[in-house]
């Protein structure tokens, strides 16, 4: 009686390994994509929150006004204020830059979050790396 696999035996196995590899990989790569977006689109809704409580709650707060109708809120002031936490990159780890445009519209405000990553960015004409430097 032999023990062991045969050449054959062990050429299948592998074979069917690879395949399985080859087909479930893509698959996986998408589903980490598809996760990270949301983690990205759920930050951006966490920045979103810590400056509407930054504007209703802390006295500091200067309002747009009909002269000057944008203002910028920068992540740094939120997290001095402890309104939020650092947004760090999920490949890297490194703080994103980000900020709040705060813009009149008749008696409300209108506030659009910028988040900018190394593998995200929100996707709006405002929202560039130029723009937070020059907050």
């Amino acid at each position: 009686m032999k023990k062991g696999f045969t050449l054959v035996e062990l050429l299948a196995v592998i074979i069917i390994l690879g395949m399985l590899v080859v087909l479930l990989v893509p698959n996986v790569i998408s589903i980490l994509k598809s996760n990270n977006l949301r983690v990205y689109k759920l930050k951006e809704k966490e920045l979103l929150r810590a400056a509407e409580d930054y504007i209703e709650y802390d006295e500091e707060f200067v309002a747009p006004t009909n002269e000057a109708p944008v203002k910028y809120l920068t992540i740094q002031s939120l997290i001095s204020k402890n309104y939020i936490n650092k947004i760090l990159d999920n490949s890297s780890g490194e703080e994103c830059p980000a900020f709040v445009k705060i813009s009149k519209d008749g008696d409300n405000y209108n506030l659009d979050p910028c988040i900018i990553c190394s593998e995200y960015k929100t996707d709006r004409d405002f929202c560039t790396s130029s723009m937070y430097q020059s907050l």
